[in-house]
């Protein structure tokens, strides 16, 4: 019996069969089967002569109708495809075949039930250092440890603050103005009320003094 193209039929059988969605028609021993699609080729319909490949961002099983791509927080390898979580400072979105670093002054979080929440790996997006805080010197090199603000970010000093979230770099600290100094021992303050107190009557400080003919800047800590 002569089948049409992307069915089969058993041995002695009096009629065709469309080959079922995740299998192709070939033949065997010049009697055509249905035979199921490898790995990463599909087939989403009946009676198909071929399979698909799946793009480079997805992956199947054997004898799959669809592709499946990887979840937000994973990434798709390249032999054997599979999903893998993306490395700890990374995340990624659905479907990638890479997860993206976090930016200086960032950390990654996961977003579960609408709730950020830290995150080691697999993380789904990146949060911004608060206010009075920057982008760490140390993580500026290594992603791996912007995983929450200890690793990423480092806290604007005594007599600074900072209104910026986010910020990368500790120039966005700015420092009490002249006239001012320190307040206590305050660090990572994000208002200047916060951060500074004006210095007694009869004191000063101005922001830079001259120090052996060199314009220095003055201490942040105390008046004179």
């Amino acid at each position: 019996m002569n089948c049409p193209l992307g069915w089969s039929s058993e041995k002695g059988s009096s009629k065709c069969l469309a080959c079922d969605a995740g299998k192709f028609q070939t033949t065997q021993m010049n009697v055509p089967i249905c035979e199921n699609c490898p790995i990463n080729t599909y087939t989403n319909q009946k009676a198909q002569i071929i399979c698909k490949d799946c793009d480079d961002a997805a992956n199947s099983v054997e004898g799959s109708s669809v592709c499946i791509k990887c979840v937000v927080g994973q990434y798709m390898t390249g032999s054997p495809r599979s999903c893998l979580d993306c490395a700890p400072g990374r995340y990624s979105n659905y479907g990638e075949v890479v997860c993206t670093d976090c930016d200086q002054g960032q950390y990654a979080v996961k977003l579960i039930e609408s709730k950020l929440l830290k995150c080691t790996k697999g993380c789904t997006g990146c949060k911004s250092c608060p206010a009075g805080q920057y982008g760490s010197d140390v993580a500026k090199s290594a992603v791996e440890l912007r995983i929450d603000t200890d690793g990423a970010c480092d806290e604007c000093g005594i007599g600074k603050y900072s209104v910026a979230e986010g910020a990368k770099l500790e120039t966005s600290c700015i420092d009490c103005q002249p006239g001012k100094k320190a307040k206590n021992d305050q660090v990572a303050r994000t208002e200047e009320t916060n951060a500074c107190t004006n210095c007694l009557v009869g004191q000063y400080r101005p922001s830079q003094i001259e120090v052996n003919g060199v314009m220095t800047d003055t201490e942040l800590t105390e008046c004179k």
